[in-house]
This record gives C-alpha cells, structure tokens and sequence, in this order.
C-alpha cells in the first residue's frame, strides 16, 4: 500500500518483469543423483532442435563418463513444459537415448 497526497494520484509502481530472470532448467537423473542438468539462460532461443542437439550432446558426454551402467534405460528426464521439449525431433532422440520423461507437475495458482 501507498500513501498519496489528497488530490494527487498515488504513484506507479509496475509489477517488476520476472522474465528477465527466468532460467530454464533440464535435469537428467538415475535413482541416486542427478546426472547432468542443462541450464539455459535469457537471452537464448529454445527450438527442439537446439534441444535435440543439447540432449544428445549431454547423453554422449554421460555414457562416455559413466559407461555402460547408463544402458539399462535408468535415466530420467524432467523438464519444462515448454513446446520446444515436446517436438516429434526431441522425443525421437529421447527414445533413442532410452530416456524416459517424467509428467511435468500441475501448476496450483
């Protein structure tokens, strides 16, 4: 609440814009830890096949460092809701990678 000057209008005060600080976030998990998360910051644009390419890259990088222990289709993936982790192109390489994904939880507002 603010206090005004009788007759004069109270001042504006927008509502700050939260998009400026909004991160996206992937995280790839087996049943102890998390394995990798991928973090994108403002300012990059998402498109499935900037996520294809990201996704595919990471995978690589886990089953180099983890080796075959990852081959027994573990892995898990939670990411946004956002349309370009929904394409036909991203969820093809997730059922290359034997990646399963998880439901993202219903916003309560």
């Amino acid at each position: 609440m603010v206090w005004a000057v009788k007759g004069e209008a109270p001042p504006l005060n927008p509502r700050p814009d939260f998009r400026d600080q909004k991160v996206l976030y992937s995280i790839f998990f087996d049943a102890h830890d998390s394995v990798v998360q991928i973090i994108i910051r403002k300012g990059k644009t998402i498109t499935g096949t900037f996520m294809q390419t990201v996704a595919s890259q990471k995978w690589e990088n886990i089953t180099r460092s983890e080796g075959q222990s990852l081959d027994r289709g573990g892995i898990r993936l939670l990411h946004e809701n956002a349309l370009p982790h929904k394409t036909k192109l991203v969820k093809s390489e997730l059922d290359r990678m034997r990646v399963a994904e998880l439901d993202h939880p219903t916003l309560l507002t």
